[in-house]
């Protein structure tokens, strides 16, 4: 390059000088590229804050229904209900039978 203009390859020199000045400037539709890389990244920073919470309760309290001596969970285990109806399980479990008239109490903690 300091040869140019009257080296033997100044048109190469001449070509990669021109690109080098267009490359700086802004193209149309780049903000678009900055946004979306802003938004990754702040998504990236959200996933490792989500990482280091503490993990939500395994089990919840359940109320069964009344008349409800027993039940048989989706998990396969096989759990007595108490005379207040009141039984613990996991979440999961617990979904399954809301639609058979339980009711979530809570959190087991």
């Amino acid at each position: 390059m300091t040869v140019f203009p009257n080296g033997k390859h100044d048109d190469q020199v001449d070509s990669t000088a021109q690109f080098l000045e267009w490359f700086q400037k802004p193209f149309p539709g780049q903000n678009i590229f900055e946004f979306y890389r802003s938004e990754y990244e702040k998504r990236k920073h959200q996933k490792r804050a989500e990482q280091r919470k503490p993990p939500r309760p395994v089990n919840v309290r359940i109320k069964a229904p009344r008349g409800t001596g027993a039940v048989q969970t989706f998990s396969g285990r096989h759990i007595n209900v108490g005379l207040d109806g009141i039984v613990e399980m996991s979440e999961e479990d617990a979904f399954c039978l809301l639609s058979l008239g339980w009711t979530i109490l809570g959190d087991a903690t």
